[in-house]
């Protein structure tokens, strides 16, 4: 067919460009370039699997996995959280399909606090593996700044979870908590639910306070990645967030290191 009308052949290009828009939509989350521009992935033999997001290398570093964030094993009692073992016995199962090698990609930071190397991690032929666990349910989306690349990819991944339903999604356990009932006993990763009471102002920080138990805090050095976001206006909103709680002083405080990590809900 030869088409002679120029407004038909840009009605034509418009649409050849938003299906391969929607083409690279489909598929944001496969081996790409990494925070400096390099495709570069390293592949490497892994000796065992820990739990759903850790893995150790023949060499015996261990890799704690970028984005994700999946439930605890208790490997001394055996009182696992619901859905541990299975995003356990899933990553083994990819991993033996690879016959024991996976793609590592390192972000913008690869290694921990703990010494352990954080990477996002690919089968083969370049599948993000974390992205496939947190389309099942296996885990929950985390964002840790400065490792952010494949942030929407996650994200979209969870967003699907939650709608079907998925995994974790459809269990009691992950609900978001109210910051009232919370206590000092409630510590490590948690989704929480409360209304922001006041905002305070100190020399490293900025605090979120939920009542006087429970705060959340923005490191000054991360409040770059809340440029769109007004902490003036959260004043008297309900949030909820995704994090680490620890108790510090009086209160038990939740780190907040990107606004992709908090939704405002009333």
């Amino acid at each position: 067919m030869c088409i002679r009308d120029s407004s038909i052949l840009s009605m034509v290009v418009a649409l050849l460009f938003a299906l391969l828009s929607l083409q690279a939509v489909a598929q944001p989350c496969d081996l790409g370039r990494s925070a400096n521009g390099s495709t570069d992935s390293q592949r490497v033999k892994i000796k065992n699997v820990i739990d759903g997001d850790t893995v150790r290398l023949q060499d015996n570093r261990l890799v704690r996995f970028i984005g994700i964030n999946t439930p605890e094993i208790d490997h001394e009692t055996g009182q696992s959280e619901p859905f541990a073992e299975k995003a356990r016995e899933f990553l083994q199962a990819v991993i033996d399909k690879q016959q024991g090698s996976i793609q590592l990609q390192y972000d913008s930071e690869n290694e921990d606090r703990h010494g352990r190397l954080l990477a996002h991690v690919f089968t083969l032929d370049g599948r993000n593996i974390q992205a496939s666990m947190i389309a099942e349910g296996l885990g929950v989306w985390i964002t840790v700044p400065p490792n952010l690349l494949y942030l929407e990819c996650y994200r979209h991944n969870e967003r699907k979870a939650r709608q079907q339903r998925s995994g974790v999604w459809g269990a009691q356990f992950l609900t978001p908590r109210e910051t009232a009932s919370l206590t000092r006993q409630d510590r490590g990763f948690q989704w929480m639910r409360g209304k922001v009471t006041r905002i305070g102002h100190g020399k490293k920080y900025l605090w979120l306070n939920f009542g006087d138990n429970v705060a959340a805090r923005v490191r000054k050095d991360d409040l770059n990645y809340f440029q769109d976001k007004t902490f003036a206006t959260l004043k008297n909103k309900t949030v909820v967030m995704k994090g680490w709680l620890f108790p510090y002083k009086k209160q038990l405080v939740m780190g907040l290191r990107h606004p992709a990590s908090m939704e405002i809900v009333e």
